[in-house]
């Protein structure tokens, strides 16, 4: 008869145990990505499209003077896109848990801005980012907590 015993394997064992436990919990992880897709959504905003490889559509002469109507007649300052009154830029959430993240608007108009509508002539203007975009500061996000749970 021929045999071979190995030993030590229980130490061994118990990392990957522990590893998988690890890598099970990820709502913290998710809700760090989300965050960051929280940061990307208001720079985005703040650059007016300009993270999405094209600034967004300028607005009409029409809107502009709708928007200075309320405001002082004197108002020489520019007019930011997408950002009247600041209730979507502001109004995104995210919810985490242990599998998935999602960032989402409660705004009813968000996607109409975000894919555009050609019924009411309203230009696309992309808030969310792309996997392109995104993607590389995810991936160092998701690939710390792996080395993490394997060391």
């Amino acid at each position: 008869m021929l045999a071979i015993v190995t030993r030590g394997f229980s130490r061994t064992s118990r990392r990957l145990v522990q590893a998988d436990l690890m890598l099970r919990s990820m709502k913290g992880t998710n809700e760090l990505a989300g965050a960051v897709t929280l940061r990307w959504i208001d720079k985005n905003f703040r650059s007016e499209g300009a993270l999405t490889g094209q600034r967004w559509a300028p607005l009409t002469a029409g809107t502009i003077r709708r928007r200075r109507k309320g405001k002082n007649k004197n108002f020489k300052g520019r007019i930011k896109i997408l950002q009247d009154v600041g209730h979507l830029k502001r109004n995104w959430k995210v919810l985490a848990t242990a599998d998935k993240v999602i960032v989402e608007s409660q705004m009813p108009y968000a996607r109409q801005h975000h894919e555009g509508d050609r019924s009411k002539r309203l230009p696309a203007r992309p808030i969310l980012p792309e996997a392109k975009h995104i993607m590389p500061q995810l991936q160092k996000i998701y690939m710390k907590k792996i080395r993490t749970a394997i060391r």
